[in-house]
């Protein structure tokens, strides 16, 4: 496994602010590990820990990581200016440093899809691992219906890296439904499968940001 690039947090400048508030359906997610009863929650991939904090608020014992230090120390101090407690450290997606079976719930929300497939395989597959029998996980995927489906240096199948912004040279993966079905499917049960739509307008014109969002339970 290659050594491969974290987001730069701390070039976005006023551009951060899209990444302060949580997901509505992440806060449905929570209501959902409620009901399940879950316990202990991992945020993987946890950016400037929106949901890490969101999580740790609801009452769950919270775990996060993410590749970017910048990212993990963001969330720290996001974390100690609300009172909030969790755990956080720098770590790999395809490597997640928790033992087999560790946690109820599993947020991976915006963050599989920044790899190859080879390695968003190995990101569901650790996601699989660290997650009980029976514990649900929400993972979010990009669709190949994105604008930028196709944009930057293609590296394979579905998969293009940009060359410019404050995701160049960050492999972006694009899955089409059967892609999300095939990937889960080896050691999940897929509950909801959902496409998600955004538009808006640019310089270029009207943009689609487009995401799969499952709700699957760990086999």
């Amino acid at each position: 496994m290659g050594i491969r690039k974290a987001w730069s947090w701390e070039t976005l400048g006023d551009g951060i602010r899209a990444w302060e508030d949580p997901s509505s359906h992440v806060e449905d997610f929570a209501r959902r590990l409620k009901t399940d009863g879950a316990k202990r929650v991992y945020d993987l991939g946890c950016g400037i820990g929106r949901h890490t904090a969101l999580l740790a608020e609801a009452g769950f014992d919270v775990y996060a990581t993410d590749l970017s230090t910048a990212g993990v120390r963001m969330t720290l101090d996001r974390l100690r200016d609300r009172g909030l407690q969790a755990v956080v450290a720098v770590a790999d997606m395809t490597a997640v440093p928790m033992d087999r079976q560790t946690f109820d719930g599993v947020l991976a929300f915006n963050v599989v899809y920044h790899a190859t497939r080879r390695d968003v395989v190995r990101a569901i597959g650790e996601t699989a691992r660290v997650l009980r029998p029976g514990g649900i996980a929400m993972i979010t995927f990009q669709s190949t219906r994105s604008s930028k489906f196709g944009s930057g240096r293609r590296l394979g199948d579905n998969t293009f890296v940009p060359m410019a912004g404050h995701e160049a040279g960050i492999p972006h993966f694009f899955a089409a439904h059967e892609d999300v079905r095939g990937l889960l499917d080896v050691d999940f049960r897929v509950e909801a499968l959902e496409h998600l739509e955004v538009s808006t307008e640019a310089s270029t014109g009207a943009e689609r940001n487009c995401h799969w969002m499952a709700l699957a339970r760990r086999k």
